[in-house]
């Protein structure tokens, strides 16, 4: 039970530090934490599913936080993507890039 919340918990608390810490901060590619940890501790469609709620939660952060749109924060948005297909690759036994 307690794996199968780590990757949320993970999330929620990145997301609660970026909104503390304001936009400056630079927090949301600690969203990439989430699939990562889903991608050592669940299967394919979990780490998948982590994914997703990841990049719509960095979005919800970037537009909330008002930081400048997806040209600006294409990178954090790329770091979250990263990850997740980096996790779902080694699911599936790809060699790392």
């Amino acid at each position: 039970m307690c794996w199968t919340l780590l990757p949320f918990l993970i999330m929620a608390a990145a997301a609660i530090a970026a909104v503390v810490a304001g936009p400056d901060a630079g927090l949301l590619p600690l969203l990439s934490l989430g699939p990562a940890f889903a991608a050592v501790s669940s299967g394919l469609r979990k780490t998948a599913v982590v994914g997703v709620v990841a990049l719509a939660l960095c979005a919800v952060l970037a537009w909330s936080q008002d930081i400048g749109g997806l040209a600006h924060n294409s990178l954090d948005f790329a770091t979250v993507a990263g990850v997740d297909r980096g996790g779902r690759d080694r699911q599936h036994g790809a060699p790392a890039a």
